[in-house]
């Protein structure tokens, strides 16, 4: 099934909806993942982003880390 024929079946779907409840449930998935969308990400401080190095280079001295191996076992498994 293509895109276009699942947009069309969602739209069927909700202009058949007689749940009120059902469709604030959608409202409100649509809303929230348009939040998402549209969330502003702000810059690291210098002083954020050196804690942040500070911290990954402690991970990395306890052996806290993964290497490219690892990670490409791992993602075999997805």
């Amino acid at each position: 099934m293509n895109i276009q024929t699942r947009k069309l079946n969602v739209i069927n779907y909700i202009l058949n909806l007689a749940d009120e409840i059902e469709l604030r449930r959608i409202e409100a998935e649509i809303l929230k993942s348009k939040k998402i969308e549209t969330r502003e990400y702000k810059p690291f401080t210098q002083d954020e982003l050196l804690a942040r190095v500070k911290e990954s280079m402690e991970d990395y001295k306890k052996g806290n880390y993964s290497s490219q191996e690892d990670l490409e076992d791992e993602s075999e498994n997805w």
